[in-house]
């Protein structure tokens, strides 16, 4: 990685901007990708058109392909896990116990260890979600390992909008 006074590029890109607004930059690229994802995802299992020109229509089948399917084509293995959530209606967990996009990431200590690297995961499954016209609220939110290992897992936390 290139450097200039001591400091990467991508560092210099990181001062002056909060942990929030990368995250919010973070959940936009991850978005487009999702989006781009989802229809050649499509197109790979289908053979090019939806089952009979239908597209999913159950909440499930709609996480279970992104699960499967799309997790597997972006980062080589499925989302480990999807799970409803028993307090709230409408709400869904998917679970990635290491994240390949908080693997290889450090977090520079002016953030205070304040930056969630799977927003960038939450906007993906966003961009699914959007394309395949289900529309919910995507986050992302980081719960550390119980043996404290790095990365910690990442819970992808999709609120569905009531119809």
């Amino acid at each position: 990685m290139a450097t200039l006074g001591g400091k990467t590029t991508v560092e210099r890109i990181a001062l002056g901007i909060s942990a929030a607004d990368l995250e919010k930059k973070l959940e936009r690229l991850g978005h487009r990708v999702g989006s781009r994802t989802l229809e050649l995802s499509t197109w790979r299992e289908r053979g090019g058109r939806e089952r009979n020109g239908r597209r999913e229509i159950r909440v499930l089948q709609v996480l279970s392909f992104i699960q499967n399917t799309v997790w597997k084509s972006l980062f080589g293995k499925p989302a480990d896990d999807i799970q409803k959530s028993v307090e709230n209606e409408g709400e869904y967990y998917m679970i990635d116990a290491k994240p390949l996009v908080n693997t290889f990431i450090s977090v520079p200590a002016e953030m205070g260890g304040q930056l969630n690297c799977g927003a960038f995961l939450a906007g993906m499954v966003q961009g699914c979600l959007d394309g395949a016209e289900f529309p919910a609220e995507v986050s992302a939110q980081s719960v550390d390992n119980e043996d404290g290992s790095y990365p910690p897992r990442t819970f992808i936390i999709v609120k569905f909008s009531p119809v």
